[in-house]
């Protein structure tokens, strides 16, 4: 059996944020118990100030199997990504990323 798990935010304006999926990371979480629970862990959230929601799915062999919709609406507030003490301006509306500067 292969299980998908799927998380999805948006802004309010119901745009696609952001997207993780087990599968992106060739993860097969192998499902022995009829509960338990899988975690998503991110080490900094890409995310700029403003409202989200995040919804959730579940798939087995690619056929869905649950689904839950604007399970969980959650401000970001204006924080320090970069650990500098920067932030993009708020009019800014895309996404916070690591990168480097070669020279």
């Amino acid at each position: 059996m292969i299980y998908e798990f799927i998380i999805g935010i948006w802004d309010t304006k119901s745009t696609p944020m952001l997207m993780m999926n087990n599968l992106f990371l060739n993860q097969n979480i192998k499902i022995k118990e009829v509960s338990g629970f899988v975690s998503f862990l991110i080490d900094k959230l890409p995310l700029g100030k403003g409202s989200y929601t995040l919804s959730l799915r579940i798939k087995k062999n690619g056929i869905d199997m649950d689904f839950i919709g604007d399970a969980y609406l959650f401000e970001v507030e204006n924080g320090n990504y970069f650990n500098q003490n920067i932030s993009y301006p708020e009019w800014f509306q895309g996404f916070y990323t690591d990168f480097k500067v070669l020279q």
